[in-house]
């Protein structure tokens, strides 16, 4: 059997997201909790703006509140 040339590539270097920011409006709703998450968890620093503050135990993750009327 031959080795596929996929097998070379380092995916956690392809999608990694270590050192970038990412703002996230709503952030603390469904989705937006669930993309901070995974982007988090990717190496981001994710910066979550929103009405309602909702508590996360990860580092990389930051709350602003702000409203636009």
């Amino acid at each position: 059997m031959q080795n596929n040339k996929q097998d070379k590539y380092n995916y956690e270097n392809i999608f990694s997201m270590k050192n970038k920011k990412v703002v996230i409006f709503g952030g603390t709703g469904n989705l937006g909790l669930n993309f901070s998450r995974t982007l988090s968890s990717a190496g981001a620093k994710i910066y979550l703006l929103d009405k309602i503050k909702k508590k996360t135990n990860d580092k990389n993750i930051f709350f602003s509140k702000c409203d636009v009327s």
